[in-house]
This record gives C-alpha cells, sequence and structure tokens, in this order.
C-alpha cells in the first residue's frame, strides 16, 4: 500500500495545493513596440525611451534607459498616461528630456519632462492635441522646435504648425515659408551647420496619402523653413539623427520594402550608406546618436506583419544587434546544444545563422550555411554536433537530400552513400539510449508523404523497416522522453492529433483518453525538469498547453500563456532546467512573434546526492523511472543492489542531515560493529521496505500541500545482513529529495 506519513514530518497539514506551471517572458527587459518616443540625454549617456504600441495589448506607459549595454526600466513616482506617437527631444540647456503628445484614449497636447528621477508635467496647453509629429533640439537658440503631425489616429487632419519650447511654454512660430502639412516626418540638428533639418514622412498628393521626397531646414535667421536637397525617393515615417562627430544628419527609413534605406544629408545632397548588414525594421522606430560611445542606436519597430524587440547600433562600419530576439518568422528551429550548454536557434531565411541563448539575450554565433525550408534539427550528442538533413531550397524552390553539421562554430556538408531522399518537413530527434538519430517521415519530391523511418550513425544513414508504423505526415514534431527512453512523435499535416512512440525497434500507437485540440504546426519539447512532454501551437486567437506523461493527455492552464501561435522553436534548456520557445506565427493574421519565453514549475522536484553506501558492491538509493518527488504523486524508491542474505530492509526520513537527537552527522558507526557505515540521516522516521530478487522497494504517496513545496527530506536505507559486518548492518547511499510540483 502507499505511504504518505514520512513526508508530514516537514509540515502540518495544509489545505490541498492545486500544481501550477509559470511561462515568463524573457529577454533584457523591454519588449517589442513601434511608435515610442526616445531621445538620447547626452548629459547622463543614456538613451531615454517612453511608451509605445506593444505587439499585443493595450498602449505602453513604461520608462525605459539604455546605457549601450542593456535596457534598464525606470520606476518614477509621477507616469505619464499611455501613448504611441508622441514626440520626444533632449533639451541640453535644461538638461531634460520634453516629451509631446501622441495617441492614448484620445490625441494628446499633454508637454512632460523626465530628469532621470521622475516624469513632469509642465503643460496642457500649446500645440494642438496631435500624435507622429516631429521635434529637436536646436542648440543655437536652445529650444525645442516642433513640427506637423495628425490630429486623428487614422492620420487625417494632417498639421504643417511650427511651435518652440522655451523649458516652460510653447511659442507658435509664424514663418514665411513652411513645408506641406504631414505626419510620421522626422526632424534632427546639424550641429556642424546649426540646422535643423525636416525630411520625408507621409503627407496628401491630392486625396491620396503618399510617401514624401521632400527636405526642409529652419533657418533661425530668417525665422523660415527654406528647402533642401529632394531624397532619392519617398520614405514613409523615417528616423533621424544628428552626426556630431562628422556633422550632417543621419536617416533610416523604408521606402516600402522590408529593408529601410541608410542616408546622410550633409546640406548639398543625400549619400547612400553602404553596410554589410541592415537592420531588420521598416517603420515606427526611433534614432539616436550616442555620443559618449560614437553609436547610432535604434530600437524595436516593425516590419511586415511583426513589432521587434531588437537593438541595433552603427559602428560607422556596420549595423550590429547587440540586445534583443531575432527577427520574427515562423519555421525557426531550435535545439539545446549539450557541448555548448546552450540552446541554439536556427534561422528559416536563406542563409541559415545561428543564435545562442544565455537566459537573457539571443548572440550570433558561427557562419552561415545555406538556408532551406522545413529541414529536420536534432543534437547529435554522441558526436556533439547539431544535424540538419534536407529542406527545401529558396533558391531552386526543390527540396534537397543534404546532411549538414554545425559544430558551434562553423557548418559541414557531409555525403553519406545512404541518404532518406529530396525532404522536407521531416522530424528528428536523438536516441539517447540507443546514440543514434532518429527521422521520421516528411515529403519525398517525386513521392509525396512519406512514412519512412531513418537512422543517422555519424557515418551513413539506415532506412529501418519497423513492422508497424505512423501514417505518413508532414510538420510533425518529435522528441526524446529521458525517464521512459522513448521517442514521441505527435501531430502532423496541419490536422492530425494522434501520438506514437518509438521504443527502438518499433511503432506503437498510443490510446489517451484525452487528446488536444488539433494543432496546425505544433511544437513539442521533453521537459526534463518535470519529466514530460509540452506541446502548444494551435495558432488561432486563443491557445492550449498540453502535457504528455507517456500514458495520457493533460491539459494546463497556468496563469499566463504566450500568445497563441504556431510554429514555434522550443527546446529544454538543461543549464537553466526550463523549456525555451521562440517566435512562431499566428494563423490566419500572419502576425509574426519575436518574443521568448520560459516555462518552469513555480517549484522543482529534485534529487542531491549526500554521499555512497558502505556495501561492496555499493547498495544505491534510486527512485523507479528516474521520478522526481512531485506534489500529490506517488514516488516509487528503490535500493539495489542486494545480497542474497539481506533479510530485511527499512527508508529512513528525516527533516536534517546535520543533526539528530543532538547528534552531529554523519555519524561512523564503526563503532557499532557497523564498519566504516556512515550514517548521513536522522532516524526521525523508519518505513519497511518490500524485498524483491534484486532489491528493496517502496512506494510513499507525497501529500499535496502547500506547506511542503521546496521542503526537502533526508533519505537512506538501513539494510539487515548477517555476516556483513559485526553488526549485521550496512547502510545503502543518501540523498536529499526536495518536492515539487508539476
Amino acid at each position: 500500500s502507499r505511504m504518505r506519513f514520512p513526508f508530514l514530518l516537514l509540515a502540518t497539514l495544509s489545505p490541498a495545493l492545486d500544481a501550477q506551471i509559470e511561462w515568463t517572458q524573457r529577454g533584457d527587459g523591454i519588449t517589442a513596440r513601434s511608435n515610442y518616443a526616445m531621445a538620447y540625454d547626452s548629459v547622463r549617456g543614456v538613451i531615454v525611451l517612453f511608451g509605445g504600441s506593444p505587439a499585443t495589448g493595450p498602449l505602453l506607459a513604461d520608462t525605459w534607459e539604455y546605457t549601450g549595454s542593456t535596457w534598464t526600466r525606470r520606476t518614477p513616482l509621477n507616469i505619464p498616461p499611455a501613448r504611441h506617437g508622441a514626440t520626444m527631444a533632449f533639451d541640453a540647456r535644461r538638461q531634460q528630456c520634453v516629451m509631446f503628445g501622441g495617441f492614448g484614449t484620445a490625441p494628446l497636447r499633454d508637454t512632460w519632462v523626465w530628469n532621470g528621477l521622475d516624469w513632469l508635467q509642465l503643460a496642457t496647453t500649446g500645440p494642438d492635441a496631435r500624435l507622429l509629429a516631429a521635434s529637436t533640439y536646436d542648440q543655437q537658440r536652445d529650444r525645442v522646435l516642433l513640427f506637423g503631425g495628425t490630429r486623428t489616429s487614422s492620420g487625417q487632419g494632417l498639421l504643417s504648425d511650427t511651435w518652440e519650447w522655451d523649458g516652460t511654454r510653447w511659442t507658435q512660430l509664424t514663418p514665411a515659408a513652411s513645408p506641406p502639412a504631414r505626419y510620421g516626418t522626422a526632424m534632427a540638428y546639424d550641429a556642424l551647420r546649426r540646422r535643423v533639418v525636416l525630411a520625408a514622412g507621409i503627407g496628401l498628393s491630392g486625396t491620396t496619402y503618399v510617401p514624401l521626397d521632400d527636405c526642409h531646414e529652419w533657418d533661425p535667421t530668417a525665422a523660415s523653413w527654406i528647402a533642401g536637397a529632394r531624397l532619392p525617393t519617398g520614405i514613409r515615417t523615417p528616423a533621424l539623427a544628428g552626426d556630431p562627430v562628422a556633422g550632417g544628419v543621419l536617416l533610416l527609413g523604408s521606402p516600402g520594402t522590408t529593408l529601410p534605406l541608410f542616408l546622410r544629408y550633409d546640406g548639398l545632397s543625400w549619400t547612400p550608406i553602404t553596410t554589410p548588414t541592415v537592420p531588420t525594421t521598416a517603420f515606427g522606430f526611433g534614432l539616436a546618436f550616442d555620443t559618449s560611445r560614437d553609436r547610432l542606436v535604434t530600437f524595436g519597430g516593425t516590419s511586415p506583419l511583426v513589432t521587434l524587440d531588437a537593438t541595433w547600433e552603427w559602428d560607422r562600419n556596420d549595423w550590429v544587434r547587440v540586445v534583443g530576439g531575432p527577427p520574427g518568422s515562423a519555421g525557426y528551429r531550435m535545439v539545446y546544444d549539450a557541448a555548448l550548454r546552450a540552446p541554439l536557434l536556427f534561422t528559416p531565411n536563406s542563409l541559415t545563422a545561428v543564435s545562442q541563448w544565455n537566459g537573457r539575450s539571443w548572440t550570433t554565433i558561427g557562419n552561415t550555411a545555406p538556408g532551406y525550408i522545413y529541414p529536420a534539427y536534432a543534437f547529435d550528442r554522441a558526436r556533439g554536433v547539431t544535424v540538419r538533413y534536407g529542406g527545401l531550397d529558396f533558391a531552386r524552390l526543390a527540396s534537397v537530400d543534404e546532411t549538414w553539421t554545425f559544430d558551434g562554430t562553423s557548418w559541414q556538408q557531409l555525403a553519406p552513400p545512404q541518404r532518406p531522399g529530396a525532404l522536407l518537413g521531416a522530424a528528428m530527434a536523438f536516441d539517447e539510449l540507443r546514440g543514434t538519430v532518429l527521422l521520421f517521415g516528411g515529403m519525398v519530391a517525386g513521392r509525396g508523404l512519406s512514412d519512412d523511418t531513418w537512422e543517422w550513425n555519424g557515418n551513413n544513414w539506415t532506412q529501418l523497416q519497423p513492422t508497424v508504423r505512423p501514417p505518413a505526415r508532414i510538420l510533425h514534431t518529435l522528441t526524446f522522453d529521458r525517464r521512459r527512453g522513448r521517442m514521441v512523435l505527435f501531430g502532423g499535416n496541419g490536422r492530425l492529433t494522434d501520438i506514437w512512440e518509438w521504443d527502438g525497434s518499433n511503432w506503437f500507437a498510443t490510446t489517451p483518453t484525452r487528446t488536444p485540440t488539433a494543432m496546425q504546426l505544433a511544437f513539442m519539447t521533453y521537459d526534463d525538469a518535470r519529466q514530460r512532454c509540452v506541446a502548444l501551437g494551435l495558432g488561432t486567437n486563443f491557445d492550449e498547453h498540453w502535457e504528455w506523461d507517456g500514458s495520457d493527455w493533460l491539459q494546463r492552464q497556468p496563469t499566463l500563456l504566450p500568445p497563441p501561435r504556431n510554429d514555434a522553436a522550443i527546446a529544454f534548456d538543461e543549464t537553466r532546467q526550463c523549456v525555451v520557445m521562440f517566435g512562431g506565427q499566428l494563423s490566419g493574421t500572419g502576425r509574426l512573434y519575436t518574443d521568448t519565453w520560459e516555462l518552469r514549475s513555480q517549484v522543482e522536484g529534485s534529487y542531491r546526492d549526500l554521499g555512497a553506501g558502505c556495501a561492496t558492491p555499493a547498495a544505491t538509493l534510486t527512485s523507479v523511472g528516474a521520478q522526481k518527488p512531485w506534489s500529490g504523486e506517488a514516488l516509487s524508491v528503490e535500493v539495489a543492489p542486494l545480497t542474497p542474505t539481506t533479510l530485511a530492509a527499512a527508508l529512513a526520513y528525516s527533516a536534517s542531515n546535520t543533526a539528530w537527537s543532538g547528534v552531529p552527522l554523519p555519524l561512523d558507526l564503526t563503532a557499532l560493529g557497523a564498519t566504516a557505515c556512515l550514517l548521513r540521516v536522522g532516524l526521525d522516521v523508519l518505513v519497511p521496505m518490500q524485498l524483491g530478487t534484486a532489491g528493496a522497494s517502496q512506494v510513499v504517496l507525497v501529500p499535496a500541500q502547500a506547506a511542503l513545496l521546496g521542503r526537502t527530506v533526508f533519505q537512506q536505507a538501513l539494510l539487515l545482513v548477517p555476516g556483513a559486518n559485526p553488526a549485521g548492518l550496512i547502510l545503502s547511499s543518501a540523498r536529499a529529495a526536495t518536492i515539487g510540483t508539476r
């Protein structure tokens, strides 16, 4: 029978526990957004950012500062209302960032200043309420200059007025000439020529909104706008920053494609700046020049269908992504690299790049390889490399039969004599018991969907011939259940919900009593900390989180779920003991995600070895099936091996491994006849064990009580073995069991 009283020595009775798991969005802190307000504080040497539009959910009202390495959220006493489309400039004379307008629940006309510690509202009058205006600090006149914008969030009601802020109040200027009305324009101060430059934006051509290609300069002497050189093409919602070292102003903006243009204006012409890398952004981003580090910085914004969270810096040679996740997309794949001790993320682009996760950010590593759509990936633990097979070649739009490996630094294409054929959409995972990579299914060029099973041994592919096999499928998911030593296959074809397992020689179908909703492009991994397979991927406006324990599906309902998606990348991070998920796509809308999430138990169950036993061979205390001490679940404990002369066994439970009844532990029992035996735990409770032919066992039910979570109980077996020593007593290894919830 199952007993529960040994664990009650740790706590008094308490209410039953509703076991919980937690999804947490990770990264350097600042989340993806567009149309925020941003400026460089040259006195404090930080970039200040406020609010904006997130990927999902309400408008933001958070304040962040960027030092050149990390974004830090500030927690001021006073906080402006949430908004997007506000404009911000740093007033160097008064040493504060000045933010005006934007859109909250309606267009705004309030003026706030940030002094590095707190926000202070200084005015609610001045320019009319508006959003997507432009402002910059005019160093020559010690004024913040503001121009244009729109009165409505739909872009109607374009404005062409010019205002200046003197630190106390706004004054409308009446220049002899003004640029045409527009919103989403950009302004910056050219310190070398002492001119404010305004460029591009969205204006009207008749009744049609069009991207503009004009440029204007503010002449403070004449108090008027004068025409400057036209841009090479119309650019919508660009960003502009002055270059305090080389002079001129720098523009980053998109003419409507996903790749922005990068230009310099010197008062005479706009000159393209060619860089090997271009930031992945198109609209709604900010630009600021960090003079203390001589770096041009941009953050976030939107590319078609995705809101971004990456921070990029231009170092006068190239753009480098320094903070944030890779660009959003479906089709990323992730593995845990046991050699690097980190998850690796592989891009689905025309060139496959690799990023490494450190628990805070993604860092690009190694070189690139030809990029294919929907290849299969697995980390080969026996050889310490990631294996990639097949995929669809972007250039030829044809499937390939190529085998590649990545060793953490470089890619290598192999030429095995046998191959599974030109294949895409297969699933692959490493079989830790057999030391080989297993591949199943996919679509074979010229043949259609496959139900073939192949194995990779590091040198060649071998087709296996199981007597039973799952139906042919594509874009399914495969993972290795370490606790049970089984491959687990789920889903495929955008609609399948069957689950199959591979035992090393054959496939067999399972018969769960519950079945997840059809997952369009499911993603699944084995959570080694909680010893379950985790599956998501509905890709609709709601999401479900399911877990497979080897016998049935369980739907989990954590307090927070990542936004719904399919075709995300997922892996278990063995170093940090959590599931990591990145990216994916929301079906029906095309929305792409760039977010990174981690899944953990609120309290993890675990074991810690305290020392070996004193028998030869040593009797070792283990959990059957490597099971951990989970709240509300049965725990089967085993001691093996036993000598044939063992008469009885009992398992000791204690709340301490340092003292028992005033006696320090561990206690050497040699003086009592138990030669070289160390009692490592107290004898608070002794529970008989069931003797078997090879070992002794015991099944204990861990109570589902909140007071037990995170508590540690110490265990060691006492074995009665006549003749083993003068006392006829030997001790097993000891361990500390921490109770967790999954």
